[in-house]
């Protein structure tokens, strides 16, 4: 007697079938009894008595009035101390609870509910564990510390998703203390587990994957040559020890190196010390220095006035109210030089040609180059008007400004009055002699600064009206330059130089 392995029993021991009329022996019947008593216990009990020896095919499914939820691995309908496969769609009608690790192959989810947390910023720490959210946001108006789980809790590929959204920085550490990375204010980063056995930042790959706020239009730019139209941008910076450069055309058209010296078209020359160098083309430089402002070609500052290259120099130097013509002959590119000054602009207004002072008791005078000095048959007039008082004495005022031969000089002093009929004009034929009052033969050269004057007198001058005085001077060929100054009374001051 046995299962037909089918499932079908079969009753075949030894006097079965039993015939009519046959004596029933004790050997027959307790072969029947003992077939029964294996088929029995080959079945399977209702009561969970019985333990399966193997897997047992449910043809038309399997069903537990069971209804209570299972909260562990032993409650709820099914129960297995071994794995589970469905070779079917799987239907849960409630909650899934998954205590491990579980692995699906090209699952298609149509949205997942990914848990998150919300944790205000306090200047204080934060520290994740393994059971944490998956995402985590932060806001508030203060800096936050995250400190990762400790990854030999986890599995290789859990990942934490931490977006910044205060207007503090969070810096975030391994459970060992060592910086991961830091979140500006409003960008989001990733931090995914790719070791379980450090507790430093190398089990961790990290990245940024968004900003949570975004300005503009148009396609997203990567960090080597993008190519970004019409942007607004407040601030530009360079890396450490690295200057800043702006290209047009795919050409550098402006350098600020890092000591914010700015070359325009050119890399600009190495400045220290008290000015910055603002460099254009090749050689045109313009240099702040503190409150002195110069504008020039071929010169750079670098503790000291250096060439750009090997050639002249030309400056305009602005310092103190004076405009000062500067210039250096050709010199090694590189080394030092000394300006020279050819002409200035003082505060008083007063243009000053070969010198660098007004003479004394000269004020608005104009000091003419060698270009434009009292030569042969050439008239330079000077004229001031007197709106004062009648004046009857003017003093006219010869000095030099560099050394120049002795000579004659002709002049006629006039003096027109307005209302008066005794206006006066008188001729002089003038010989450049010692120049300084004392008697004696005339020098040949007279020196630099030398001075001569002499009074003129006017009689008669009744009018009411302003005086207008004018000097004309017909200089020699030999005179290089030199300032006339006619002072009529006190009041009356006329500088005039050629």
């Amino acid at each position: 007697m046995s299962y037909n392995g089918s499932g079908t029993f079969n009753i075949n021991s030894t006097g079965q079938p039993v015939v009519a009329g046959t004596v029933i022996t004790a050997s027959a019947f307790n072969a029947l009894t003992a077939d029964l008593a294996t088929g029995l216990t080959t079945a399977i009990t209702k009561d969970g008595q019985t333990t399966t020896t193997a897997q047992i095919p449910f043809a038309q499914g399997l069903r537990s009035t069971l209804v209570t939820d299972s909260s562990s691995v032993s409650t709820g309908s099914i129960i297995t101390d071994g794995g589970m496969g469905v070779a079917k769609n799987l239907y849960v009608g409630g909650t899934l609870n998954v205590t491990g690790s579980t692995s699906l192959t090209n699952p298609v989810i149509n949205n997942i509910k990914m848990g998150y947390s919300t944790t205000a910023t306090a200047g204080g720490s934060t520290s994740l564990t393994v059971s944490s959210n998956y995402r985590q946001f932060f806001t508030g108006t203060l800096a936050q510390t995250i400190v990762l789980p400790v990854t030999s809790t986890l599995v290789t590929g859990m990942a934490y998703e931490i977006e910044n959204n205060s207007t503090g920085l969070l810096t975030v550490n391994s459970s060992g203390g060592n910086l991961v990375g830091t979140i500006p204010a409003g960008v989001c980063a990733h931090a995914v587990c790719i070791g379980t056995t450090l507790t430093t930042a190398a089990d961790w790959d990290w990245d940024y994957i968004s900003n949570t706020t975004i300005t503009g239009t148009g396609s997203a730019v990567l960090g080597t040559s993008p190519t970004i139209t019409t942007p607004t941008i407040s601030s530009l910076s360079s890396a450490a020890a690295t200057a800043l450069t702006l290209q047009s055309a795919g050409t550098t058209a402006v350098t600020i190196d890092t000591s914010q010296n700015v070359g325009v078209g050119v890399t600009p020359s190495s400045g220290t010390g008290w000015a910055n160098n603002l460099e254009m083309l090749s050689t045109s430089n313009i240099v702040n220095q503190g409150t002195d402002f110069s504008v020039g070609t071929n010169w750079y500052y670098n503790s000291g006035y250096k060439y750009k290259t090997t050639a002249a120099v030309t400056n305009i130097y602005q310092k103190a109210g004076t405009i000062q013509f500067q210039y250096a002959a050709s010199g090694t590119a590189g080394s030092a030089l000394t300006f020279s000054e050819s002409m200035r602009i003082d505060s008083s207004g007063n243009l000053l040609v070969g010198t660098t002072s007004t003479p004394s008791g000269a004020t608005g005078s104009i000091v003419a180059n060698n270009a434009s000095y009292i030569g042969a048959n050439k008239v330079v007039n000077w004229t001031k008007t007197n709106s004062s008082n009648n004046v009857t004495t003017a003093t006219v005022v010869f000095q030099t400004t560099s050394s120049w031969w002795t000579n004659y000089i002709s002049f006629t002093v006039s003096c027109v009055q307005a209302n008066s009929a005794n206006n006066f004009a008188a001729s002089y034929l003038y010989q450049i002699a010692t120049l300084d009052g004392s008697s004696g033969s005339p020098r040949n050269v007279i020196a630099q600064g030398d001075t001569a004057q002499f009074s003129i007198s006017v009689s008669g001058n009744s009018g009411t009206g302003s005086q207008t005085w004018t000097v004309s001077v017909t200089g020699p060929a030999t005179v290089n330059r030199m300032i006339l100054t006619l002072e009529a009374g006190s009041g009356l001051g006329v500088n005039a130089t050629a």
